[in-house]
């Protein structure tokens, strides 16, 4: 997954704390981009309770099993610009 933010905003950190990587020009300069090389574990790196009813019979175990990830992906995001706000 590819991002782009301002380059020189001070909040970038947020992006690489949740393991992106910063995106180099062939020159060498960075303009803002980052990117996750690999989802799965970006989001194994949260921990959301899930809301009951998100677990419900007509759900297959995979959609099931996306539903919980972008659930956790969400608290987890939410929590972090809570912190991220509060900083500031």
């Amino acid at each position: 997954m590819l991002l782009f933010g301002e380059a020189t905003n001070p909040s970038n950190g947020f992006y690489e704390k949740f393991g992106a990587e910063r995106l180099y020009g062939q020159g060498g300069e960075f303009h803002g981009g980052y990117g996750w090389r690999d989802l799965y574990s970006l989001v194994a790196n949260f921990d959301a309770p899930i809301p009951p009813g998100l677990r419900h019979g007509c759900l297959t175990a995979a959609n099931d099993d996306a539903a919980h990830r972008a659930h956790r992906a969400r608290g987890a995001v939410a929590r972090s610009l809570d912190a991220v706000s509060s900083a500031m």
